[in-house]
C-alpha cells in the first residue's frame, strides 16, 4: 500500500516536472493555453511605448552603474555589479521576446521566460537580505512590497488579456508590468545611492550562520 502510494507521488511529481519544463522550453509567445496572437504585430510599432518599456530594465541598469561608480562605499554585495550588467541583458531579452517576435514562435521566448524568472527570484532574495534604517526605512519596506506585488498583478492582468483577446489591455497591462518593477527597484537605488545616509542607510546581511 505505502509503496503505491509513493509511486504515485513519483508519477504526479514527474508530471509536474514535464510540465514546468514543457513551459519553460515552449518556443511560443505565452503559455500552451493562452498564445499571444500574431495578428497583433501589425499593430505594434517597434518604437511605442509598449516597445520602448522593456529598455526601462537598462535605465535601471545605467543607475546602478553610476551609483557604484560614484559610491563604491555603499556597494551592499559583490555580486552587485554582475545584477548591474542583468538589467542590461533583461532589456534586451525583453525587447526582442515582446518586440520584434510578438506573437511568433522563437527561441526568444523561452530565453526572457528563464530570465524573467530568476531575475525576478533574485531581486526577491537580495531585497529579502536587505536591513535599513533611518526615518524612511518603513516607508522603503512598504513601497517596496507594494511594488512588487503590483506588478505581479500587472502581470497577470496582461495575460488575462491575452486569453480575452484585448490586445489593447494587454500592451496597457503588460507594458505596466515593463515598468512596475523595474520602478520599484529605481526607487531603492536613487535613495542608497544618491539619498542622505541620514534618511535611510541600507546594508546587506550575510548569509554566514
Amino acid at each position: 500500500m505505502l509503496a503505491k502510494q509513493l509511486n504515485s507521488l513519483c508519477a504526479a511529481f514527474k508530471r509536474r516536472l514535464c510540465a514546468i519544463a514543457d513551459h519553460f522550453l515552449d518556443l511560443d509567445h505565452g503559455t500552451r493555453h493562452c498564445r499571444v496572437p500574431a495578428a497583433w504585430r501589425q499593430h505594434v510599432h517597434r518604437l511605442s511605448l509598449y516597445a520602448l518599456s522593456s529598455f526601462f530594465y537598462a535605465v535601471v541598469g545605467a543607475v546602478l552603474l553610476l551609483g557604484l561608480c560614484l559610491h563604491p562605499e555603499r556597494t551592499l554585495y559583490a555580486g552587485e555589479w554582475v545584477e548591474m550588467l542583468l538589467w542590461f541583458w533583461q532589456a534586451g531579452a525583453s525587447y526582442w521576446c515582446d518586440v520584434i517576435d510578438l506573437g511568433i514562435p522563437s527561441i526568444s521566448h523561452p530565453i526572457d521566460r528563464f530570465s524573467a524568472v530568476v531575475f525576478t527570484v533574485q531581486q526577491c532574495v537580495k531585497y529579502g537580505l536587505v536591513r535599513c534604517k533611518g526615518p524612511l526605512a518603513h516607508w522603503l519596506a512598504l513601497s517596496m512590497s507594494s511594488g512588487f506585488i503590483l506588478g505581479l498583478y500587472c502581470f497577470h492582468r496582461s495575460g488575462v488579456a491575452v486569453k480575452k483577446c484585448e490586445m489593447q489591455h494587454y500592451l496597457r497591462w503588460h507594458t505596466l508590468w515593463h515598468l512596475s518593477l523595474p520602478l520599484n527597484a529605481l526607487s531603492f537605488i536613487y535613495l542608497h545611492y544618491f539619498g542622505d545616509t541620514s534618511w535611510v542607510s541600507c546594508k546587506c546581511c550575510s548569509l554566514k550562520v
